[in-house]
């Protein structure tokens, strides 16, 4: 019998392979094909748009106000100030005031400093304390012209923190006249600046 078969297959070559059946897998229903194809066409419509939509840049820093105009009072008795913030980090600034004076002989003076704001003492919504020290000159014109360098030690308050619309501040300032004799004075005052809405930085 097997030399029969082994015969029959030389004569009619091998037999045709027919592979088992694959099993027979469940159509999808019709509204998960629905919500696929939904899907799909979203995704097609909104990718290329998304991706070519221009990215925002972050808004930038408020420009801060640097120059602020006031009065104060002590001694000098009564002057006026000014005072612009130079650096970026508004810490540095130049000072000048003037004012009438009796210290020694009643007149006029004159001065003019450079601030450096060193260490901030308090923050908060409603301003921020620094205590700053300075050194500059003063010019007073009593019973003639006297020139003498000036140094000062004090504290700013400004407020608001953010916006910058007031400071306030306590000063006390050593005097040594150089001409036309030398003498010693201090100075103490207490006063308040507005900053004025131009320039900023």
């Amino acid at each position: 019998m097997r030399k029969d078969r082994v015969a029959h297959a030389r004569i009619l070559g091998p037999l045709p392979y027919n592979p088992p059946p694959m099993p027979r897998v469940a159509p999808l229903p019709f509204a998960l094909r629905t919500a696929a194809a939904a899907c799909a066409a979203m995704l097609a419509c909104t990718g290329p748009a998304s991706a070519l939509a221009p990215v925002e840049a972050p808004p930038p820093p408020a420009r801060q106000r640097v120059l602020s105009a006031g009065g104060f009072t002590g001694e000098p008795i009564l002057g006026i100030t000014v005072k612009m913030l130079t650096s970026h980090e508004l810490l540095d600034a130049w000072e000048a005031g003037f004012g009438w004076s009796n210290a020694a002989a009643d007149g006029w003076q004159f001065h003019v400093q450079r601030q450096w704001h060193l260490k901030e003492l308090r923050r908060s919504p409603q301003g921020v304390l620094t205590f700053y020290l300075g050194a500059g000159g003063r010019v007073k014109q009593a019973e003639g012209t006297r020139f003498g360098v000036r140094g000062s030690a004090g504290f700013n308050w400004v407020l608001p923190a953010v916006e910058r619309r007031w400071e306030m501040f306590l000063e006390v300032a050593p005097i040594v006249d150089v001409t036309p004799d030398i003498h010693g004075f201090v100075n103490a005052e207490i006063g308040l600046r507005y900053f004025l809405p131009t320039p900023t930085r």
